[in-house]
């Protein structure tokens, strides 16, 4: 592992000694800087802080929210670097790769977010599916209104029948 010293000057920055240390005489502060080859990241991270809750959103599937449920739990997954499991793009390994455990894991544990995201009653129909994907993807299915038009057209009109009223700025906006 090589490590450099730097000092910065008002001329700028010139290279001193290899001890590892830096000192910023400006601000009278000294770290230590260290440049070594790139660690290569473990494919599938465990993170100890993300499973300590399963509840992922404050709004809970009811069958009637999917698109603002599924808006909510897929920021918080795709904050939580879990996208891919429900997007199908982090593939499952075969059973035998090293890798396996660790991918069960946390394909369970993204698993649990989004079961633990729903009502009692919806819940219990979903626990049985085997990857994120596929249960993603059974939901999408069931829930999903993006393609019906009745409720497009009950939308369209509550929007356009929305009048401001005594509701503030803030309210109005958000009703629409």
């Amino acid at each position: 592992m090589v490590s450099e010293q730097w000092a910065v000057r008002a001329g700028g920055m010139d290279k001193m000694a290899m001890t590892g240390a830096r000192r910023d005489e400006d601000l009278g502060i000294s770290e230590t800087i260290s440049t070594s080859a790139p660690i290569t990241p473990n494919p599938f991270p465990v993170n100890i802080s993300e499973s300590t809750s399963l509840q992922i959103t404050t709004i809970w599937l009811n069958g009637k929210n999917f698109l603002q449920w599924s808006r909510s739990a897929l920021m918080v997954i795709r904050g939580r670097g879990r996208l891919g499991y429900v997007t199908g793009t982090t593939i499952k390994p075969d059973e035998s790769d090293p890798t396996y455990a660790t991918w069960d894991a946390q394909n369970s544990m993204v698993m649990a977010w989004i079961v633990n995201s729903m009502e009692e009653d919806i819940r219990e129909s979903y626990l049985y599916y085997s990857t994120t994907k596929e249960l993603w993807d059974a939901l999408t299915v069931a829930f999903s209104d993006l393609e019906n038009s009745a409720q497009l057209f009950e939308f369209r009109n509550k929007a356009r029948n929305l009048r401001q009223g005594d509701l503030d700025v803030r309210q109005y906006y958000n009703s629409l």
